[in-house]
């Protein structure tokens, strides 16, 4: 069986302005290998190998400031950047 995992939030998380925030999970939603690290809000890979990683994230709307994820891979920044410039999602 491919390795595999999700986690995921069950509450609303308050991110401060300006401030570089971590995602924290509180939900194994399934694990095929013990990948799962809710303890430190990430999932653990430790066989080498080609990844398909996902990540969503709902933002409450506003109209100023700039909204992005990261992903970060062995704890690097910017491994995957998803960025929006303002409120209005797609711009």
């Amino acid at each position: 069986m491919p390795e595999a995992a999700r986690i995921s939030s069950s509450v609303l998380q308050v991110i401060p302005t300006g401030t570089e925030t971590q995602i924290t999970f509180d939900t194994t939603d399934f694990d095929t290998n013990g990948l799962a690290d809710l303890a430190n809000d990430e999932i653990k890979v430790r066989q080498a190998g080609i990844y398909l990683v996902v990540a969503a994230v709902r933002f409450v709307g506003n109209a100023t400031g700039g909204r992005d994820i990261r992903v970060r891979l062995n704890g690097a920044a910017g491994a995957i950047v998803v960025h929006e410039t303002d409120g209005t999602p797609g711009s």
